[in-house]
């Protein structure tokens, strides 16, 4: 039951949120949207399992998906919380620098050539460095944008 009430919701929040926002849509079409969506959720999930077969932990395996999916929230939320910039720009071009350090730390284990630097880190550090990346970019880019516009 947990598992259909998560998928029912999910398609109801992708129903509520993306399809039926501001317009008035038919029962038949909204219901084919729940359908497809809870299939789709269903089938996502089925290829999630199955990539976890041979996995020892999943714990470890949360917290490497954590550190992806929260590294790049998290230092763009510092880097509005903490500095005055309000380029757009600088913002996105830090979460790519900073998401590109996250990707290379959590697939340096799967190439021996970039383990020597990166593999002597334990990969859930992955979200501080992308985080730290993403603030130290923005708010070096920032300034220096900064003191060039004034």
């Amino acid at each position: 039951s947990t598992i259909s009430t998560s998928y029912n919701s999910s398609a109801t929040i992708i129903l509520t949120d993306y399809f039926a926002r501001n317009t008035e849509i038919p029962e038949k079409k909204k219901m084919q949207v729940l359908y497809l969506s809870t299939a789709i959720i269903g089938l996502i999930g089925m290829l999630i399992a199955i990539a976890m077969i041979n996995t020892k932990s999943a714990l470890d395996t949360w917290w490497k998906f954590a550190s992806i999916f929260s590294g790049g929230v998290l230092g763009l939320f510092f880097l509005s919380a903490f500095t005055s910039i309000q380029n757009v720009s600088v913002a996105i071009l830090s979460v790519v620098c900073g998401l590109i350090v996250i990707i290379i730390m959590t697939i340096s284990s799967f190439f021996p050539e970039w383990s020597s630097f990166w593999g002597q880190f334990h990969s859930y550090l992955s979200i501080v460095f992308g985080t730290t990346t993403i603030f130290i970019t923005g708010f070096g880019l920032g300034s220096l944008l900064k003191r060039k516009g004034s």
